[in-house]
């Protein structure tokens, strides 16, 4: 694919994706819908993800050696990013006690408990879709290629070339951070810390999938505190 038809698709992706959860001012912890998640989004949200996990592997995948890791690698570092995220949360929680009116967080709306086992299921494919969209938009496809359009800037010396990269980095931890300001700083603060985690640990496979699993963990983790509070 020529680069200027994957910065147009980039920039499609920009405004229609990203763009609006960061406007977002009323949703519940695990997405917008007050009971559960809507199947017509989550397929969405699923087609959306095997594009952008396509075209990542086909344009930039398939040159990185990370991608042939060993399972066990892949393995043992999305368990080892899922214990460094929950320590972020509770390090968060543990803040939340001492300074409760800055880092409090806000829900305008509650997520219903399922009540049959169809239900849950119905909850469990929700985490496991919003999981793989994230790591897929914001872990993968979109640095990624932010970085690969960002070649065409000349650089005069190595050093230039690394800053930019690292400003690249910054902005979509920053990006994903904030599209969860609707719920407070707190979570916009743990968003920031756990975007790094899952970002290090995609670089580190080069996949997806060890952050997704790591992230659907975390998620249902969350799912279950909440609904026992």
């Amino acid at each position: 694919m020529k680069k200027k038809y994957l910065f147009i698709e980039f920039i499609l992706f920009f405004f229609i994706l990203i763009i609006p959860p960061l406007f977002v001012t009323s949703a519940t912890p695990f997405g917008t819908e007050s009971s559960s998640f809507s199947w017509l989004p989550l397929f969405e949200q699923l087609l959306i993800s095997i594009l952008l996990t396509v075209q990542y592997v086909k344009l930039i995948g398939n040159k990185s050696t990370c991608c042939k890791r060993h399972p066990f690698f892949t393995l043992s570092k999305g368990t080892l990013t899922f214990g460094m995220i929950a320590i972020v949360y509770a390090a968060m929680e543990t803040l939340s006690v001492f300074m409760p009116p800055v880092l409090k967080g806000i829900l305008s709306k509650s997520v219903e408990k399922p009540v049959s086992s169809f239900g849950w299921i119905h909850f469990a494919i929700g985490i496991f879709v919003s999981a793989f969209y994230e790591e897929s938009l914001y872990r993968q496809f979109m640095p990624e290629v932010t970085i690969l359009l960002a070649q065409e800037i000349p650089c005069k010396t190595e050093t230039h070339k690394k800053w930019i990269e690292q400003s690249i980095e910054t902005a979509w931890v920053l990006i994903f951070a904030f599209s969860h300001r609707y719920i407070g700083i707190a979570a916009v603060l743990n968003a920031m810390f756990c975007g790094i985690i899952l970002r290090r640990c995609f670089k580190a496979t080069g996949s997806v999938l060890a952050g997704t699993l790591a992230h659907f963990a975390y998620n249902s983790l969350m799912v279950l505190f909440y609904f026992s509070g």
